[in-house]
């Protein structure tokens, strides 16, 4: 049966719709026109193995669940490909070409490329047929690398964190200056405090506070991983969902602010 019935939204043109690609899932969330209506976050699992292969899994699991097929007023795909670099924007397409095959190796193809807000730009090594399947079935969808969208987000000072299911996401600004980004995944929370640390030594914000907000990981979890990096002489402030989050009914906390940006 369906998990997201055509039925479940009377005038979906009226909605956007905001879907993100992971290894295991595909997370869809459909945000409402007005304050007071609740969004509807879905994550359906991508059964790679029955499937046959990763791309027919995403295309059963958006096939399967009629509702992502209509007609909204913004639709945007969100990827996250582990393979993601953020090079310089004054580099042209064969010099950005030459600076992501020397981090990945001369297979590994730019599939996207995402200017953002600080003279840079995100590359990623996505699925070209997979991104063409998208392209084909939602009209006038706009597809981002996730980090792109995550640096969109956050444009104040300071080390932020975003705390997910399975992965970290990190964004360190400096004087309005974008210094790094990037994202590990992760399978506790002693990871995610090791990642956090380590990349406060490599760009010098080891004296810095490090702005963790909880986005989708459970609560046990991220409590955990803060009092990691109090015990190691690393302030944490616990940052609350944005108020364009929070207006979207509880749901709101499983979905980082970075979804907007999509």
């Amino acid at each position: 049966m369906p998990q997201l019935d055509k039925d479940l939204i009377s005038q979906p043109e009226l909605w956007s719709l905001v879907m993100q690609l992971s290894d295991r899932r595909l997370t869809a969330a459909l945000l409402p026109p007005v304050d007071g209506e609740q969004m509807i976050l879905s994550h359906i699992p991508l059964p790679v193995a029955t499937a046959g292969s990763y791309a027919k899994a995403v295309e059963e699991a958006v096939y399967d669940n009629p509702l992502l097929l209509s007609d909204f007023s913004r639709i945007g795909l969100l990827t996250s490909s582990p393979r993601v670099a953020l090079i310089p924007a004054c580099l042209d397409d064969k010099a950005a070409e030459k600076a992501f095959e020397a981090t990945f190796g001369s297979e590994a193809c730019a599939s996207l490329r995402e200017p953002t807000w600080r003279e840079a730009v995100v590359v990623s090594d996505d699925d070209e047929q997979l991104l063409a399947f998208f392209r084909r079935t939602f009209f006038n969808i706009t597809i981002r690398p996730t980090l792109a969208a995550m640096i969109e987000c956050y444009r104040a000072d300071g080390l932020w964190v975003s705390c997910e299911d399975a992965v970290i996401r990190l964004v360190y600004n400096l004087d309005g200056n974008l210094m790094a980004a990037n994202s590990f995944d992760i399978s506790a929370p002693e990871d995610a405090a090791y990642y956090v640390a380590a990349l406060r030594r490599v760009v010098g914000a080891d004296r810095g506070t490090v702005y963790l907000r909880r986005a989708g990981a459970s609560r046990e979890w991220c409590a955990a991983m803060a009092d990691m990096l109090r015990g190691a002489s690393c302030p944490v402030e616990m940052v609350n969902a944005s108020p364009a989050i929070c207006r979207l009914g509880h749901s709101g906390a499983d979905l980082p602010d970075y979804f907007l940006q999509a």
